[in-house]
């Protein structure tokens, strides 16, 4: 333990950050040298090259090598790791566009179906006109019947000419094709061409094209770094379902044939184009590749093209072929991109990780991570998002136990909103460390946000981030979390079972089930961790990979004594006699809810069960708690226990709808088509109050239609009360309607996804008090009494129950347990440990570095956790002598400190010229077209250099205000008629490409008119790509005015430094400042004895605080609670309080967006309070 703790307190540099380093600009290498001494500076010693939208130098070209291996060697000579990301943007596997245009010959393929259904009285000739693609195979099916025609011989060069007999037939025709999308590898810089189509990932040749375009070229570049300074190389997003769809088609189309209507995933195709008015149909399309069918018989020994047609349609009656072709497509992308990319990898002594489409109809995920030395995965959004997909980072780590990997790596912050704080930050980073991600590789960091840059980049949490100077901090302590969570061996006994055999059987069956598959494993998890059961997460397939001994599932750092399947609908008979076998030889299995009786293949497997659970009739549902004793184990059967909602499939459509439930919050999410009801059984009469729900924020401006309807035995409904409205908060009046049942209908709402959260029922008791009806969790009895081994010594009670607010990582080095803890309420929580006998407990603080005793055996130490607050225990054997400290919380007496403050700020305050009004002229007629946002017009958008101009009120005397811009961008200045003739310097306002202009003695009193040229590139303005589109992306007139003054109404106006520090910055005048600002006062202690505490709440990102001129140290998250024993003296004291906040603030008037969506808004900077605690009784 000592050497541990040495690394500890010394901040762990091998386990800190490795930021993608967007390459988005020119290149120098002047900028290179100083941004890696700026990473290096921060305590960030790797970081990954990541060549993105916005790089002017041609990607692969010998120019782009040049500055590689520059980059290469000046990071070896700092002691520091190079990741490499192994394209351009992304998704990973067009060389930057290299395959779409010099080998078109490996480009994925796809075969679409196409229906046709047509019904005739008499014989009769049909013809058809063939879409895009090789025909493969065409059949003629007779509806309601058996019989089936071949029409190979029917089809010429363009067309399929049959004489088709009487009646109703439905036409199949399979056709191989190209695929058409712009993917953003091939888009955004002015080298690529817009060139449609994604590698065929399932060819070993075509992906041994791109390691040889990329890998190979790469290590040919600097090959005595590869296993050195070069670490390892990183895929993005690689997948075998891409551009599956035909282009401009929709989702819901009718047929001729019954005028039943076909649903999602199916595309029509219009009788028009073949100018028959009984001809109708539609279209869906599967991943392909031309070595498929040999593939599929060598597998399989039958033949896959007479049943091809088969998948398009696919029922019960097909699912061992849906299951069977599945299994083959995910197992050639397993091997064909995946393991021969990890082989490379190995051969030439770096790493390979990276993430895949994680989501379930890309395939078996964990034979994807499997050949990865550093198994990778991307967990993006905030904090929240980590939340929901809680088994992602579970799911991938114990993939690295098995195989004995000792780091995971995971992909961060994207998708993430500007108004993100540095606090929100090291929440996720900290709860995907205790999840089991301990490399973590944030997407903010970039090499330049100039110009549509800051559009299509993540907001920035390098150098150009207000708060960069406290990076160092973040960085220190996240690093010796990760080291926490890498050390020694996990002692996690438990694993949830991941369905992933009935994914791949689900995925052309009925894709409703899968999207259920991973709610019930989120709901799995948090139930074992509500219950303080640490828990992996564990593929089905991955148990071949499991030696089975004694009693347990062994891996090579990882061994599992108990296995939970939630919610199984099907279980390999492969997998069902491991299981067979594991629990007669000790181990535990617990059925939750469902007992799975087929298999993948459709094939019935309750024999098995019948054997195992000694009961010659096995219901798929679990009616009760069964504990089964089998060979030397275990077999627990639970029921569900969440009937009281009831979910309703549409009679008129067949479709369904899904449900997730987190503590009270409800949200229903629904495939297309009206109406949707949800039934709510109270199972006792109540007298109804108010129904009320909120509207998601992306739905809020839809309109929605819907009634409630009431009845006491669920059968007869009464309508109750109906609405017709838009907007997020929903409420109805019951009445006081008494009921057991409650059904809500909708006949309207948000397409595709209803969109509805936060359901919540009111009623009154015999007294007539309100009380509310909340949807049930999912809730079984006490996990902790069912399975007690799963769980560990140290246990955090809350009052007399185990606490449910934690999130826990448990390892052991030697005989040490390491407990890294994450309080995941947006609450405080104070909980205890009763320590075990003959064991001592120490708290490693993240911050310092130092550790301290907390107690010894057979004491209970309070300990205090605040919102989103981790803390890193370890219990160690034998006893301590050491001093105790305190981690209980701050209590005592609260003095509020108020008045006016001195307000300063460390720089300029701001003001965007697009927070008022920008015109852009038309030379054509001659006018000024208003311009949103200073983004240039769409009649416009080709002229080289657009003339603009803004307007805006000075109400103050000009001094030496200056005009903020960006290299590159602009000429030709004109301040109220006079022309700029200053030449623009360079500086670093918030990135290293701004250059400013002084401007004062152009300025005046009044109204002011800026005018001049702006020149982006133009292939900045036409972006085609799959996100990074011209019109999300375009650039714009990001003009800045700096100064001494305050900004009111979009006003200039005279500065204020004097300030109540209860109102926002946006109050104070300093709507548009990004950066840190200073408050300063003096408070009288009388007499000082004893500990003081200072307490801030604020809106800001971080807090620094000096007393008396001295330090008193920096928080940047929550509590921001500063002890100030030592600091303090009898009488007056000063107090400086530093604020620093994020980028929003200045970008707010900028069309930059939030996860590539929502403009930035709710902007708030500034202090809440501020209070001094002292000990009881001292003033």
């Amino acid at each position: 333990m000592e050497n541990l703790r040495q690394e500890f307190r010394a901040g762990a540099p091998e386990y800190g950050l490795a930021p993608l380093l967007y390459w988005n600009d020119d290149l120098s290498e002047r900028e290179i040298y100083t941004q890696l001494q700026m990473l290096k500076g921060k305590h960030i010693h790797e970081f990954m090259i990541f060549p993105m939208a916005g790089l002017t130098i041609p990607y692969l070209s010998e120019e782009y090598f040049d500055k590689f291996r520059f980059t290469v060697k000046i990071a070896g000579k700092m002691g520091m790791k190079v990741w490499i990301y192994d394209d351009f943007a992304w998704p990973s596997g067009l060389a930057g566009g290299i395959i779409n245009e010099q080998f078109p010959e490996f480009l994925m393929k796809v075969c679409r179906f196409f229906h046709y259904n047509i019904q005739t009285e008499q014989s009769r000739n049909v013809k058809i006109e063939l879409p895009k693609g090789t025909p493969i195979t065409v059949t003629a099916r007779k509806a309601y019947g058996s019989r089936e025609i071949c029409l190979m011989d029917c089809l010429d060069q363009n067309h399929l000419n049959w004489q088709a007999p009487s009646g109703a037939w439905q036409i199949d025709l399979a056709m191989i094709d190209k695929t058409y999308s712009n993917l953003d590898t091939v888009t955004v810089a002015p080298w690529a061409r817009e060139l449609p189509g994604y590698l065929d990932v399932l060819n070993k040749e075509a992906v041994g094209k791109f390691i040889e375009l990329v890998y190979e070229a790469h290590y040919q570049a600097i090959p005595d770094s590869f296993g050195k300074s070069i670490r390892g190389f990183f895929t993005d997003e690689p997948g075998f379902w891409y551009d599956s769809r035909l282009p401009g088609k929709t989702d819901v189309i009718e047929t001729s044939a019954g005028g039943s209507k076909i649903t999602r995933g199916l595309y029509p195709i219009t009788s028009k184009k073949n100018n028959d008015p009984e001809l109708y149909g539609f279209s869906c399309a599967i991943p392909w590749t031309d070595k498929l069918p040999q593939q599929f018989n060598r597998k399989y020994g039958y033949d896959l093209l007479p049943e091809l047609v088969k998948l398009a349609d696919a029922g019960e009656g097909n699912r061992a072929l849906c299951y069977d072709y599945f299994s083959l497509v995910s197992d050639m992308f397993a091997q064909n991109y995946c393991s021969q990319i990890g082989e490379w990898c190995g051969k030439h002594k770096v790493a390979y990780s990276g993430h895949y489409g994680e989501n379930l109809h890309q395939g078996d995920h964990y034979k994807q991570i499997k050949p990865q030395q550093v198994p990778g995965m991307d967990l993006l959004g905030n904090p929240e998002c980590v939340i929901r997909l809680f088994p992602l980072p579970r799911k991938v780590s114990a993939a690295a136990k098995i195989h004995g990997r000792d780091r995971v790596l995971c992909e961060t912050y994207g998708c993430s909103p500007w108004t993100n704080e540095l606090s929100d930050r090291i929440r996720e980073a900290e709860l995907l460390a205790v999840l089991g991600a301990d490399l973590q590789a944030p997407i903010d960091f970039n090499y330049s946000i100039r110009g549509f840059r800051k559009y299509v980049s993540n907001p920035p949490g390098f150098y150009q981030s207000s708060n960069w100077k406290y990076q160092e901090y973040f960085s220190y302590r996240i690093a010796r979390l990760c080291r926490m969570v890498s050390s020694g061996k996990s002692a996690v006994n438990t694993a949830i079972l991941h369905p992933t055999e009935e994914s791949l059987s689900q995925t052309l069956v009925d894709e409703f089930c899968n999207f259920q598959i991973s709610p019930n494993i989120w709901s799995m998890f948090n139930l074992l961790r509500e219950n303080q059961i640490e828990a992996d997460v564990v593929a089905d397939t991955a148990l071949p990979d499991l030696k089975c001994r004694n009693g347990l599932l062994l891996g090579k750092k990882v061994s599992y004594q108990h296995l939970c399947l939630p919610l199984y609908k099907m279980i390999s008979k492969e997998t069902l006699t491991t299981l067979d076998k594991f629990v007669k030889e000790g181990g535990t299995i617990a059925l939750f809810g469902t007992i799975p009786l087929t298999a993948p293949n459709g094939e019935t497997i309750s024999g098995a069960w019948q054997k195992m659970l000694s009961s010659k009739r096995i219901n798929h549902k679990i009616s009760f708690f069964k504990d089964i004793k089998y060979g030397k184990g275990r077999i627990i059967i639970v029921p569900d226990s969440t009937e009281e909602i009831t979910l309703s499939s549409n009679p008129q459509n067949g479709e369904k709808l899904n449900i997730f439930k987190n503590d009270s919050s409800l949200l229903c999410l629904s495939v297309a088509g009206f109406p949707h009801t949800i039934d709510l059984n109270f199972r006792s009469e109540l007298k109804l109050k108010s129904f009320s729900f909120r509207v998601e924020k992306p739905k809020s401006h839809l309109r929605y239609i819907y009634e409630v309807q009431t009845s006491n035995n669920g059968k007869n409904w009464e309508k109750c009360a109906s609405a017709v409205k838009k907007g997020r908060e929903h409420y109805l009046d019951l009445k006081g309607r008494k009921a057991k049942h409650l059904r809500i209908k909708f006949l309207e709402g948000g397409n595709r996804i209803l969109g509805i959260e936060h359901v919540q029922v009111t009623y009154l008791d015999v007294q007539d008090h309100e009380l509310v009806w909340l949807p049930p969790k999912l809730q079984y009895r006490n996990l902790g009494t069912i399975l007690p081994e799963a769980q560990e010594e140290i246990k955090f009670y809350e009052v007399d129950k185990l606490a449910n607010c934690m999130v826990l990582n448990f390892r052991r080095e030697k005989e040490s347990l390491i407990c890294s803890a994450i309080n995941i309420l947006s609450e405080e929580k104070s909980v205890t440990i009763k320590i075990p006998p003959n064991c001592f407990l120490e708290y490693w603080d993240l911050d310092t570095g130092k550790t301290a005793l907390l107690g010894n055996a057979d004491e209970i130490v309070p300990i205090h956790f605040a919102p989103w607050e981790t803390k890193v225990l370890v219990l160690q054997k034998g006893k301590s002598k050491k001093n105790k400290i305190d981690l209980a919380g701050i209590k005592g007496k609260t003095t509020k400190l108020a008045g006016l403050w001195d307000f300063n700020t460390e720089r300029a305050n701001a003001f965007p010229l697009a927070a008022d009004k920008i015109e852009m002229f038309n030379s054509a007629n001659r006018k000024w077209l208003l311009s949103h946002k200073g983004r240039i017009p769409v009649p416009i958008r080709k002229v080289e250099k657009v003339k603009f101009r803004s307007t805006f009120i000075i109400k103050k005397t000009p001094e030496n205000e200056k005009l903020l811009l960006e290299r590159g961008l602009y000429s030709d200045f004109e301040i109220n008629g006079r022309k700029v003739k200053a030449s623009p310097r360079s500086t670093n306002y918030y990135d290293r490409s701004n250059r400013i202009l002084n401007i004062g003695k152009y300025l005046k009193s009044g109204k002011n008119v800026i005018s001049g040229r702006f020149s982006p590139p133009l292939y900045e303005r036409f972006s085609q790509g799959a996100m990074y589109q011209a019109h999300n992306v375009q650039p714009s007139v990001d003009l800045i005015i700096l100064g001494n003054f305050s900004v009111v109404k979009n006003k200039i106006v005279t500065s204020i430094r004097k300030v109540d520090h209860k109102k926002t910055w946006q109050e104070q005048g300093f709507p548009y400042y990004s950066g840190t600002a200073i408050y300063s006062t003096e408070f009288s202690i009388p007499e000082y004895k004893g500990k003081h505490y200072l307490k801030i709440d604020c809106h800001g990102e971080v807090v620094e605080v000096k007393i008396n001129g001295k330090n008193a140290g920096v928080r940047a998250r929550s509590p921001f609670n500063f002890d100030l024993t030592g600091y303090l003296k009898q009488g007056y004291n000063s107090l400086e309080i530093k604020l620093t906040n994020s980028l929003a603030s200045l970008f707010s008037s900028f069309l930059v967006s939030e996860c590539f969506n929502n403009l930035i808004k709710n902007v708030g900077n500034g202090l809440k309070s501020i209070e001094i605690i002292s000990p009881k009784g001292n003033p």
